[in-house]
């Protein structure tokens, strides 16, 4: 039986806590619930954690840089090989 979006978007979850978990990732954290998974628009996620342009632009590449090494070791990563039923 093949996983679905709900189930894809649960292990995502799984997978951001595991790569931003220790208290030096705390606000990335935040901003990985704020931005990608509740989905605030930019604008809105920036001005909420108050961070500087540059800021926003490193913490943002190492939440997928970590986020990305985490779903590439559970094999969520390309979605359709996560889709795909192993049969």
């Amino acid at each position: 039986m093949c996983p679905r979006l709900n189930e894809w978007v649960a292990d995502f979850v799984l997978v951001g806590k595991a790569a931003l978990d220790g208290p030096d990732w705390a606000s990335r954290i935040v901003l990985f619930r704020l931005y990608y998974l509740g989905l605030a628009p930019y604008e809105t996620a920036w001005h909420f954690l108050g961070l500087s342009e540059t800021n926003w632009v490193n913490w943002t590449e190492q939440i997928r840089h970590r986020c990305g090494k985490e779903l590439l070791s559970r094999g969520m990563f390309p979605p359709r090989k996560y889709f795909t039923s192993a049969a």
